[in-house]
């Protein structure tokens, strides 16, 4: 008798009661963390629109409640699109469907627009600088990097080293940076 009771109950509570749509204070919320693909690094002001037939939504990422790159939206239930963008970065939509009363999260890796530098040397086997940090690699490479200016140095025992070169990487393409090396004086 008291399980029925109690299902009764259930059944007659607001919680329980499916609706056609979402009333005003039962939104479906999309919350999550926008991050930089290649680092980890939270990323704030990161423009989120949401949007789709049951209504839209924009937003920037902040270190709102103490979490860094994080937005929130709440929309009635639908299937949206979210978009995600910010200057030096590629834009990034993920579809999604959000239910009356129900949390999605979606933590969004953006990737930063990118370009490359084929770095090369005469004599070859040379070990790389990019902006002042050895990265491993020796001469000829090509290494993926950020758009932007970049400075590349080379080593080599037994060589002088050369003075730097600061190269200019644009999106989508290859920058070239060649060093001639002077051999030491015995």
């Amino acid at each position: 008798m008291k399980r029925l009771i109690v299902l009764a109950l259930l059944l007659t509570l607001p919680w329980g009661t499916v609706y056609a749509s979402c009333p005003e204070d039962l939104p479906g919320i999309l919350k999550g963390v926008v991050s930089d693909q290649w680092t980890g690094e939270a990323l704030d002001g990161v423009a989120v629109s949401v949007s789709g037939p049951s209504g839209s939504a924009s937003t920037s990422t902040s270190r709102s409640k103490g979490v860094p790159g994080y937005y929130e939206v709440r929309l009635p239930a639908g299937t949206y699109t979210a978009s995600f963008s910010r200057q030096g970065y590629g834009p990034q939509s993920r579809g999604v469907t959000l239910s009356c009363g129900v949390i999605i999260r979606l933590n969004i890796p953006v990737a930063p627009e990118a370009g490359s530098i084929a770095v090369d040397s005469n004599p070859q086997g040379a070990k790389i600088y990019l902006d002042g940090t050895k990265i491993g690699n020796i001469t000829p490479a090509t290494l993926a990097v950020r758009v932007g200016n970049h400075t590349l140095t080379v080593t080599k025992e037994g060589y002088l080293d050369p003075m730097p070169q600061t190269v200019a990487v644009a999106k989508d393409s290859t920058t070239t940076a060649t060093f001639n090396l002077t051999p030491t004086i015995r």
